[in-house]
């Protein structure tokens, strides 16, 4: 641990976070050395579990709240970064409410609130983050021997201006100023490109597939030469590891039902959250396994151990999710002015993406496309260090942008465009001549609907 007195010795180190839905992952550029950040220095554990959990006066995060959470604690919130800078009209347009651990209520200021406490107390999204920015903080400074003022923080692309802003607040309340935002699918493949981009030619296209815990990201990169890559397109599904884990439980639940005769469902219990955590480490194990036991006398004592196949698994991906990431892909790649084979490198990112059903699955979309190998649970943290220590990131508008021309609406700026940017230029001709007034207005559309 440093010392009080260092504390006013300004730090020359870099710190990138990767902040996740279940986990974040930082890393620090310090001595001319990248490490990750350990959430549990005895433990070596490189992520930080997205979990705080609020216990009276006293505010647990990361991987002692997720374990936490997992033996029922209470007031538990998770997945935070989804609701970060949503209002309650956005909250209540959720597909999945069922995700953050706390009931949530609507504010007085319009935004969703956590209830934390038997007596009702609220906390809200930003200062539910804020604990999270506080806990990678301590222990990037702990790494550092130094204070750590600054941050290099990555978003999602589909981030909008309030979000954006929301995160940077969180951040900022824990006592980080964020020096830039990074787009996520650009700093996952620059954590390849460091070392690799004399492989790379002007112009070449990529696609980044970014399969995490509650949501798949895909999106469409360009390379625009000197470490610099650019947003082409994206889109997202609303699903996500966590909903795997989900049918791997209720497989289960059908297994036992057949074999032992017995009604069996842990969903509906208050072992709700163990049982889904013991289903997604056998799809962890089944990664690299062909079968796993799983363990079933916790959640009732007449029971034993259960064989779960990796083939069970494949079967669940491809019935119950491949059709839907298929046209997820399409959406993105079937476009007048691009093709599949266009796009000659696929980056696969996020936990989920390793599944074997999701990797062939994926391969037989890009049968000529190159799979590079990098690490699906730290890239993005790595790759937004090495912009940080350097490269080039390009901002990009989130919303595409237009002008209403009588009963029309003239598109101006679309989606994905880099910033700095202007229209070209367009000519409006007015029905009548010398018009009193003329009325228009300015749209924005976020491309989904």
């Amino acid at each position: 641990m440093f010392l009080g007195s260092r504390r006013s010795k300004k730090s020359d180190s870099l710190l990138a976070i990767d902040f996740g839905s279940s986990n974040s992952v930082a890393c620090l550029f310090r001595n001319g050395q990248v490490q990750l950040v350990a959430d549990n220095t005895e433990s070596g554990v490189n992520v930080f579990p997205s979990f705080v959990e609020y216990k009276g006066d006293e505010v647990l995060t990361g991987t002692i709240a997720k374990k936490r959470r997992l033996q029922g604690a209470k007031y538990c919130v998770g997945c935070i970064k989804r609701l970060l800078g949503l209002t309650w009209e956005d909250y209540e347009a959720l597909e999945n409410k069922d995700v953050f651990g706390c009931e949530v209520v609507r504010g007085d200021d319009g935004y969703p609130q956590f209830i934390v406490s038997d007596n009702g107390h609220q906390v809200s999204a930003v200062e539910v983050a804020s604990e999270l920015f506080r806990k990678i903080k301590t222990a990037a400074e702990v790494c550092n021997e130094a204070p750590i003022d600054e941050c290099y923080l990555t978003v999602p692309v589909y981030y909008n201006d309030h979000q954006r802003e929301a995160i940077k607040t969180a951040a900022r309340n824990a006592g980080m100023n964020v020096k830039e935002l990074i787009i996520e699918p650009i700093a996952a493949v620059m954590s390849w490109c460091l070392n690799n981009e004399r492989t790379l030619t002007v112009g070449e296209e990529v696609l980044v597939f970014d399969f995490g815990s509650e949501m798949l990201d895909i999106s469409l990169l360009k390379y625009d030469g000197n470490s610099s890559f650019s947003v082409i397109d994206a889109d997202d599904l609303n699903v996500g590891g966590n909903d795997v884990n989900i049918e791997i439980a209720k497989e289960v639940c059908k297994m036992v039902k057949n074999t032992e005769g017995i009604s069996f469902n842990p969903l509906k219990t208050k072992k709700k959250m163990r049982f889904l955590a013991v289903c997604e480490e056998a799809k962890i194990q089944l990664a690299t396994n062909k079968a796993t036991e799983i363990d079933l006398s916790d959640f009732n004592p007449d029971l034993d151990e259960i064989t779960f196949t990796q083939q069970q698994l494949n079967d669940i991906v491809k019935r119950l999710f491949m059709k839907r990431i298929d046209e997820c892909i399409s959406r993105i790649t079937n476009k007048p002015d691009r093709t599949i084979g266009v796009i000659k490198k696929v980056f696969m990112v996020g936990g989920s993406s390793q599944l074997q059903a999701v990797r062939e699955g994926v391969k037989k979309c890009f049968p000529h496309a190159v799979f590079p190998d990098i690490n699906p649970e730290t890239s993005v943290a790595e790759g937004a260090l090495g912009i940080a220590r350097g490269g080039v990131v390009h901002e990009i508008i989130n919303f595409s942008f237009g002008l209403l021309a009588g009963n029309d609406v003239v598109m101006l700026l679309n989606k994905g465009t880099r910033i700095p940017c202007e229209s070209g230029p367009i000519t409006f001709c007015n029905s009548t001549d010398y018009p009193e007034k003329i009325f228009s207005a300015i749209y924005q559309w976020n491309g989904s609907d």
